[in-house]
Protein backbone atom coordinates (compact mmCIF):
# COMPACT_ATOMS: atom_id res chain seq x y z
CA UNK A 1 0.00 0.00 0.00
CA UNK A 2 1.09 3.47 -0.56
CA UNK A 3 4.03 5.63 0.16
CA UNK A 4 2.33 7.38 2.88
CA UNK A 5 -0.72 5.41 2.64
CA UNK A 6 -2.98 2.70 1.70
CA UNK A 7 -3.56 1.41 -1.73
CA UNK A 8 -4.95 3.25 -4.65
CA UNK A 9 -7.57 5.89 -3.97
CA UNK A 10 -7.55 4.96 -0.30
CA UNK A 11 -3.87 5.86 -0.25
CA UNK A 12 -4.51 9.17 -1.96
CA UNK A 13 -7.07 10.00 0.73
CA UNK A 14 -4.51 9.48 3.46
CA UNK A 15 -1.94 11.56 1.62
CA UNK A 16 -4.38 14.44 1.44
CA UNK A 17 -4.93 14.15 5.17
CA UNK A 18 -1.20 14.40 5.91
CA UNK A 19 -0.69 17.17 3.39
CA UNK A 20 2.15 15.65 1.37
CA UNK A 21 2.48 13.41 -1.69
CA UNK A 22 5.56 11.21 -1.59
CA UNK A 23 4.69 8.92 -4.51
CA UNK A 24 8.28 8.74 -5.75
CA UNK A 25 10.69 5.82 -5.98
CA UNK A 26 12.70 5.55 -2.74
CA UNK A 27 10.30 7.92 -0.98
CA UNK A 28 8.11 7.24 2.01
CA UNK A 29 5.25 5.78 -0.04
CA UNK A 30 7.62 3.56 -2.00
CA UNK A 31 9.08 2.27 1.27
CA UNK A 32 5.56 1.54 2.54
CA UNK A 33 4.86 -0.68 -0.48
CA UNK A 34 8.26 -2.37 -0.30
CA UNK A 35 7.62 -3.44 3.30
CA UNK A 36 4.46 -5.19 2.09
CA UNK A 37 6.43 -6.76 -0.73
CA UNK A 38 9.14 -7.94 1.67
CA UNK A 39 6.62 -10.24 3.36
CA UNK A 40 5.41 -11.52 -0.01
CA UNK A 41 9.00 -12.09 -1.15
CA UNK A 42 9.69 -13.95 2.09
CA UNK A 43 7.20 -16.53 0.80
CA UNK A 44 8.46 -16.40 -2.80
CA UNK A 45 5.38 -14.52 -4.03
CA UNK A 46 5.87 -12.24 -7.03
CA UNK A 47 4.42 -8.70 -6.85
CA UNK A 48 4.80 -5.19 -8.24
CA UNK A 49 5.11 -1.77 -6.58
CA UNK A 50 3.14 0.65 -8.77
CA UNK A 51 5.21 3.60 -7.54
CA UNK A 52 8.01 2.15 -9.68
CA UNK A 53 5.89 3.16 -12.70
CA UNK A 54 6.53 6.82 -11.87
CA UNK A 55 8.98 7.10 -14.76
CA UNK A 56 6.49 5.70 -17.26
CA UNK A 57 2.89 6.20 -18.29
CA UNK A 58 1.84 2.86 -16.83
CA UNK A 59 0.85 3.96 -13.34
CA UNK A 60 -2.14 1.65 -13.28
CA UNK A 61 -3.46 3.39 -16.38
CA UNK A 62 -6.77 1.59 -16.13
CA UNK A 63 -7.40 2.56 -12.50
CA UNK A 64 -5.55 5.81 -11.90
CA UNK A 65 -4.17 4.33 -8.68
CA UNK A 66 -0.64 5.28 -7.65
CA UNK A 67 -0.29 3.39 -4.38
CA UNK A 68 -0.68 -0.34 -4.76
CA UNK A 69 1.06 -3.70 -4.66
CA UNK A 70 -0.45 -5.61 -7.55
CA UNK A 71 0.33 -8.45 -9.98
CA UNK A 72 -0.27 -10.89 -7.11
CA UNK A 73 -2.12 -14.14 -7.87
CA UNK A 74 -5.09 -15.20 -5.76
CA UNK A 75 -3.63 -18.69 -5.45
CA UNK A 76 -0.57 -17.28 -3.68
CA UNK A 77 -2.70 -15.33 -1.19
CA UNK A 78 -4.73 -18.50 -0.52
CA UNK A 79 -1.53 -20.44 0.16
CA UNK A 80 0.02 -17.79 2.41
CA UNK A 81 -3.10 -17.48 4.56
CA UNK A 82 -3.20 -21.27 4.96
CA UNK A 83 0.52 -21.55 5.70
CA UNK A 84 0.82 -18.81 8.34
CA UNK A 85 -1.99 -16.54 9.51
CA UNK A 86 0.44 -14.43 11.63
CA UNK A 87 2.52 -13.68 8.52
CA UNK A 88 -0.67 -12.94 6.59
CA UNK A 89 -1.72 -10.48 9.30
CA UNK A 90 1.76 -8.96 9.32
CA UNK A 91 1.57 -8.58 5.53
CA UNK A 92 -1.34 -6.14 5.84
CA UNK A 93 0.29 -4.07 8.60
CA UNK A 94 3.83 -4.10 7.20
CA UNK A 95 3.55 -0.89 5.16
CA UNK A 96 2.76 1.29 8.14
CA UNK A 97 5.30 -0.67 10.20
CA UNK A 98 7.93 0.40 7.68
CA UNK A 99 6.93 4.05 7.90
CA UNK A 100 7.05 4.08 11.70
CA UNK A 101 10.32 2.17 11.81
CA UNK A 102 11.84 4.62 9.36
CA UNK A 103 10.72 7.52 11.55
CA UNK A 104 12.10 5.82 14.64
CA UNK A 105 15.53 5.40 13.03
CA UNK A 106 15.49 9.02 11.85
CA UNK A 107 14.79 10.11 15.42
CA UNK A 108 17.77 8.09 16.64
CA UNK A 109 20.01 9.61 13.97
CA UNK A 110 18.90 13.14 14.85
CA UNK A 111 19.67 12.57 18.50
CA UNK A 112 22.85 10.48 18.44
CA UNK A 113 24.49 11.97 15.33
CA UNK A 114 23.34 15.58 15.69
CA UNK A 115 21.85 15.58 12.19
CA UNK A 116 19.82 18.47 10.83
CA UNK A 117 16.38 19.25 12.13
CA UNK A 118 14.89 19.14 8.63
CA UNK A 119 14.48 15.39 9.21
CA UNK A 120 11.81 16.29 11.75
CA UNK A 121 9.36 17.18 8.98
CA UNK A 122 9.73 13.73 7.42
CA UNK A 123 9.41 12.12 10.85
CA UNK A 124 6.20 14.01 11.58
CA UNK A 125 4.58 12.85 8.33
CA UNK A 126 5.61 9.27 9.08
CA UNK A 127 3.98 9.47 12.50
CA UNK A 128 0.82 11.19 11.25
CA UNK A 129 0.03 8.66 8.55
CA UNK A 130 -0.77 5.67 10.83
CA UNK A 131 -3.33 7.83 12.66
CA UNK A 132 -4.98 8.94 9.41
CA UNK A 133 -4.91 5.54 7.76
CA UNK A 134 -6.28 3.65 10.76
CA UNK A 135 -9.05 6.26 11.17
CA UNK A 136 -9.93 5.91 7.48
CA UNK A 137 -10.13 2.11 7.77
CA UNK A 138 -12.35 2.45 10.85
CA UNK A 139 -14.89 4.42 8.77
CA UNK A 140 -17.17 1.70 7.38
CA UNK A 141 -19.01 3.98 4.95
CA UNK A 142 -15.83 5.58 3.60
CA UNK A 143 -14.14 2.22 3.05
CA UNK A 144 -17.26 0.98 1.21
CA UNK A 145 -17.37 3.96 -1.15
CA UNK A 146 -13.70 3.82 -2.04
CA UNK A 147 -13.52 0.03 -2.43
CA UNK A 148 -16.55 -0.02 -4.76
CA UNK A 149 -14.91 2.66 -6.95
CA UNK A 150 -11.63 0.76 -7.07
CA UNK A 151 -13.26 -2.56 -7.95
CA UNK A 152 -15.29 -0.91 -10.70
CA UNK A 153 -12.09 0.48 -12.25
CA UNK A 154 -10.21 -2.80 -11.92
CA UNK A 155 -12.98 -4.87 -13.46
CA UNK A 156 -12.07 -8.50 -14.05
CA UNK A 157 -8.33 -7.86 -14.47
CA UNK A 158 -6.82 -9.73 -11.50
CA UNK A 159 -3.30 -8.43 -12.18
CA UNK A 160 -4.46 -4.83 -11.57
CA UNK A 161 -5.92 -5.61 -8.16
CA UNK A 162 -4.12 -4.49 -5.05
CA UNK A 163 -3.18 -7.44 -2.89
CA UNK A 164 -5.47 -6.38 -0.02
CA UNK A 165 -7.19 -3.00 -0.45
CA UNK A 166 -7.54 -1.11 2.83
CA UNK A 167 -4.64 -2.38 4.93
CA UNK A 168 -6.22 -2.26 8.34
CA UNK A 169 -9.64 -3.72 7.58
CA UNK A 170 -7.72 -6.73 6.20
CA UNK A 171 -5.42 -6.70 9.24
CA UNK A 172 -8.35 -6.76 11.66
CA UNK A 173 -10.25 -9.39 9.67
CA UNK A 174 -7.42 -11.91 9.81
CA UNK A 175 -6.59 -11.12 13.44
CA UNK A 176 -10.17 -11.95 14.40
CA UNK A 177 -10.51 -14.87 11.94
CA UNK A 178 -7.24 -16.82 12.04
CA UNK A 179 -8.77 -20.13 10.96
CA UNK A 180 -11.14 -18.85 8.27
CA UNK A 181 -9.78 -19.83 4.83
CA UNK A 182 -9.08 -17.15 2.25
CA UNK A 183 -11.87 -18.48 0.02
CA UNK A 184 -14.42 -17.36 2.64
CA UNK A 185 -13.99 -13.83 1.32
CA UNK A 186 -16.24 -14.89 -1.55
CA UNK A 187 -15.94 -14.24 -5.27
CA UNK A 188 -15.14 -10.87 -6.81
CA UNK A 189 -18.34 -9.31 -8.20
CA UNK A 190 -16.53 -8.71 -11.50
CA UNK A 191 -15.34 -12.29 -11.77
CA UNK A 192 -11.86 -13.77 -12.14
CA UNK A 193 -10.94 -14.56 -8.55
CA UNK A 194 -11.80 -13.83 -4.97
CA UNK A 195 -13.21 -10.66 -3.42
CA UNK A 196 -9.93 -9.61 -1.81
CA UNK A 197 -11.05 -6.44 -0.09
CA UNK A 198 -12.52 -6.36 3.42
CA UNK A 199 -15.40 -3.89 3.60
CA UNK A 200 -19.03 -3.52 4.70
CA UNK A 201 -20.22 -6.37 6.95
CA UNK A 202 -17.13 -8.51 6.55
CA UNK A 203 -16.18 -6.75 9.79
CA UNK A 204 -18.54 -6.27 12.72
CA UNK A 205 -19.18 -2.86 14.26
CA UNK A 206 -17.10 -4.03 17.24
CA UNK A 207 -14.18 -4.77 14.93
CA UNK A 208 -14.44 -1.39 13.21
CA UNK A 209 -14.43 0.09 16.71
CA UNK A 210 -11.26 -1.84 17.56
CA UNK A 211 -9.53 -0.31 14.51
CA UNK A 212 -10.63 3.13 15.70
CA UNK A 213 -9.09 2.39 19.09
CA UNK A 214 -5.81 1.61 17.31
CA UNK A 215 -6.00 4.95 15.51
CA UNK A 216 -6.26 6.66 18.89
CA UNK A 217 -3.32 4.66 20.23
CA UNK A 218 -1.26 5.62 17.17
CA UNK A 219 -1.42 9.22 18.38
CA UNK A 220 1.29 8.17 20.83
CA UNK A 221 3.79 8.33 17.96
CA UNK A 222 3.31 12.09 17.89
CA UNK A 223 4.44 12.49 21.50
CA UNK A 224 8.13 13.33 21.18
CA UNK A 225 10.22 16.52 21.08
CA UNK A 226 12.05 14.90 18.16
CA UNK A 227 8.96 15.34 15.99
CA UNK A 228 9.14 19.10 16.53
CA UNK A 229 12.77 20.05 15.86
CA UNK A 230 14.02 19.45 19.44
CA UNK A 231 16.74 16.88 18.82
CA UNK A 232 18.54 16.95 22.16
CA UNK A 233 17.68 18.05 25.69
CA UNK A 234 20.66 18.92 27.97
CA UNK A 235 20.27 17.25 31.36
CA UNK A 236 23.59 17.92 33.11
CA UNK A 237 26.86 19.73 32.40
CA UNK A 238 30.17 18.38 33.74
CA UNK A 239 33.39 20.14 34.69
CA UNK A 240 35.31 18.35 31.91
CA UNK A 241 33.06 20.00 29.32
CA UNK A 242 30.91 16.95 28.63
CA UNK A 243 27.13 17.13 28.69
CA UNK A 244 24.58 14.46 29.55
CA UNK A 245 21.71 14.84 27.07
CA UNK A 246 18.51 12.93 26.60
CA UNK A 247 15.30 12.65 24.64
CA UNK A 248 12.26 10.40 24.36
CA UNK A 249 9.54 9.21 21.99
CA UNK A 250 6.42 7.19 22.63
CA UNK A 251 5.86 4.41 20.14
CA UNK A 252 2.92 2.51 18.62
CA UNK A 253 3.19 -0.35 16.13
CA UNK A 254 0.51 -2.52 14.57
CA UNK A 255 1.81 -6.09 14.80
CA UNK A 256 1.07 -9.68 13.79
CA UNK A 257 -0.69 -10.27 17.15
CA UNK A 258 -2.23 -6.83 17.83
CA UNK A 259 0.04 -3.94 18.77
CA UNK A 260 3.16 -2.87 20.60
CA UNK A 261 3.27 0.22 22.80
CA UNK A 262 6.72 1.45 23.77
CA UNK A 263 8.74 4.33 25.18
CA UNK A 264 12.02 5.09 23.40
CA UNK A 265 14.52 6.57 25.88
CA UNK A 266 17.78 8.03 24.55
CA UNK A 267 20.82 9.34 26.41
CA UNK A 268 24.36 10.33 25.44
CA UNK A 269 27.46 11.47 27.28
CA UNK A 270 30.90 11.59 25.74
CA UNK A 271 31.53 8.35 23.86
CA UNK A 272 28.48 6.60 25.35
CA UNK A 273 25.20 6.47 23.43
CA UNK A 274 22.35 4.57 25.09
CA UNK A 275 18.92 3.52 23.83
CA UNK A 276 16.28 1.81 25.99
CA UNK A 277 12.79 0.75 24.95
CA UNK A 278 10.45 -0.77 27.56
CA UNK A 279 7.29 -1.90 25.80
CA UNK A 280 4.04 -3.84 26.05
CA UNK A 281 3.02 -6.40 23.43
CA UNK A 282 -0.79 -6.44 23.37
CA UNK A 283 -3.36 -8.69 21.77
CA UNK A 284 -7.12 -8.40 22.18
CA UNK A 285 -7.30 -8.73 25.97
CA UNK A 286 -3.77 -9.28 27.32
CA UNK A 287 -0.42 -7.48 27.64
CA UNK A 288 3.06 -9.00 27.64
CA UNK A 289 6.30 -7.15 28.61
CA UNK A 290 9.30 -6.42 26.41
CA UNK A 291 12.63 -4.64 26.83
CA UNK A 292 15.20 -3.50 24.29
CA UNK A 293 18.63 -2.01 25.12
CA UNK A 294 21.37 -0.69 22.83
CA UNK A 295 24.87 0.74 23.18
CA UNK A 296 25.37 2.66 19.94
CA UNK A 297 28.65 3.37 18.12
CA UNK A 298 31.00 2.70 21.01
CA UNK A 299 34.52 3.62 19.73
CA UNK A 300 36.67 0.53 20.26
CA UNK A 301 39.33 2.41 18.29
CA UNK A 302 39.12 5.83 16.61
CA UNK A 303 38.04 4.08 13.40
CA UNK A 304 36.06 1.06 14.68
CA UNK A 305 32.62 1.68 16.16
CA UNK A 306 30.56 -1.13 17.69
CA UNK A 307 26.81 -1.20 18.32
CA UNK A 308 25.26 -3.91 20.49
CA UNK A 309 21.54 -4.62 20.74
CA UNK A 310 19.73 -6.90 23.19
CA UNK A 311 16.01 -7.64 23.35
CA UNK A 312 13.98 -9.85 25.68
CA UNK A 313 10.22 -10.26 25.41
CA UNK A 314 7.08 -12.14 26.08
CA UNK A 315 4.66 -12.13 23.16
CA UNK A 316 1.33 -13.90 22.65
CA UNK A 317 1.95 -17.61 22.10
CA UNK A 318 2.14 -18.42 18.39
CA UNK A 319 1.42 -14.73 17.65
CA UNK A 320 -2.26 -15.33 18.43
CA UNK A 321 -4.69 -12.45 18.88
CA UNK A 322 -6.95 -14.00 21.53
CA UNK A 323 -4.66 -16.18 23.64
CA UNK A 324 -3.79 -15.46 27.26
CA UNK A 325 -0.54 -17.48 27.06
CA UNK A 326 2.80 -15.77 26.60
CA UNK A 327 5.89 -17.00 24.77
CA UNK A 328 9.38 -15.83 25.75
CA UNK A 329 11.92 -14.77 23.18
CA UNK A 330 14.76 -12.45 22.41
CA UNK A 331 17.28 -10.99 20.02
CA UNK A 332 21.01 -10.33 20.15
CA UNK A 333 22.82 -8.27 17.56
CA UNK A 334 26.22 -6.67 16.97
CA UNK A 335 27.20 -4.15 14.30
CA UNK A 336 30.79 -3.18 13.50
CA UNK A 337 31.28 0.09 11.60
CA UNK A 338 34.62 1.14 10.12
CA UNK A 339 35.14 4.89 9.80
CA UNK A 340 36.61 5.83 6.41
CA UNK A 341 35.97 9.55 6.12
CA UNK A 342 32.24 10.03 5.52
CA UNK A 343 31.88 6.35 4.55
CA UNK A 344 31.14 3.64 7.12
CA UNK A 345 31.34 0.06 5.81
CA UNK A 346 29.56 -2.18 8.31
CA UNK A 347 28.74 -5.77 9.19
CA UNK A 348 25.75 -6.76 11.34
CA UNK A 349 25.21 -10.18 12.91
CA UNK A 350 21.76 -10.88 14.38
CA UNK A 351 20.07 -13.85 15.98
CA UNK A 352 16.43 -13.76 17.02
CA UNK A 353 14.05 -16.38 18.36
CA UNK A 354 10.44 -16.71 17.24
CA UNK A 355 8.58 -13.43 17.58
CA UNK A 356 7.77 -10.06 16.03
CA UNK A 357 10.47 -7.36 15.83
CA UNK A 358 9.83 -4.05 14.06
CA UNK A 359 11.60 -3.99 10.71
CA UNK A 360 12.57 -7.68 10.78
CA UNK A 361 10.51 -9.59 8.22
CA UNK A 362 10.92 -12.98 9.93
CA UNK A 363 8.50 -14.19 12.60
CA UNK A 364 10.39 -17.47 13.10
CA UNK A 365 13.85 -17.89 14.61
CA UNK A 366 16.56 -16.63 12.31
CA UNK A 367 20.28 -15.86 12.14
CA UNK A 368 21.25 -13.27 9.56
CA UNK A 369 24.27 -11.33 8.37
CA UNK A 370 24.11 -7.88 6.77
CA UNK A 371 26.88 -6.10 4.88
CA UNK A 372 26.64 -2.51 3.72
CA UNK A 373 28.08 0.99 3.55
CA UNK A 374 26.68 3.99 5.38
CA UNK A 375 27.38 7.63 4.61
CA UNK A 376 27.43 10.33 7.30
CA UNK A 377 27.73 14.03 6.56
Amino acid sequence: MGGVSASGKLGAEVLLNTGVDLALPFGQGWQHEEFHRAVLTRFNISSHNTINDWFSDETNANTGDVYAVNRVLDENLVALKAASNPDFVRLAAAGIEGEIRGGELLQQQNFFYNTGSLNSLSILFRMLNPVSYLALCANKAKVHDEVIKIMANEGSNQSLRDFTGADFTAWAYDLYNPNVPYAARGLNPNGNGYDRYIYDNKLSDEQYGWIKKQSNLALLNLVSPLNFFINSIPLKHYANGETLAGNFAFRYYATSFGNQLGLNLMAKKGKYNFFLNPALNQNLHHSFPSLEAMLIDYPVTPKVLVTTRLMAWSQPKNQEFQTSEGQAGGLVSATVNYRAGVFFPYTTLTYKTKGWVAGNVFLDNKFDVKLGVGVRF
